[in-house]
């Protein structure tokens, strides 16, 4: 057998021919997952911190009940009031995650293999 045929520039050619381009894409897909998680944080918080504001809210309103009609209405302001939190806090991470699936459209339309 030749010598020729085991060299390492035959060895590694198929490695550094796909080397870069899966090397941006994986860049890429970090770049984008970062982004997910950093805004999975953000609603996270802000999510949250409503929740303890509204809760605290709702806990001096009742105090203030003078009747059972009263606490009704304080417990449906509070429902609907996390209900709607919820709903907005759903559509922001939904928005966000399809304008992430168009950056990894965008990534993956310039994603060539060398010819």
């Amino acid at each position: 057998m030749s010598e020729a045929l085991y060299s390492s520039q035959y060895a590694t050619a198929p490695l550094t021919f796909l080397a870069q381009p899966y090397a941006a894409a994986a860049a890429q897909a970090q770049n984008i997952l970062g982004a997910a998680v950093r805004t999975w944080l953000d609603e996270s918080r802000t999510f949250i911190d409503d929740f303890a504001r509204d809760g605290a809210e709702a806990i001096q309103a009742l105090q203030a009940c003078q009747s059972p009609f009263d606490v009704v209405a304080v417990e449906q302001k509070w429902l609907m009031a996390r209900t709607q939190a919820f709903v907005d806090a759903s559509v922001r991470a939904v928005s966000g995650a399809f304008h992430q699936s168009e950056d990894v459209a965008a990534a993956a339309n310039g994603f060539r293999l060398p010819e």
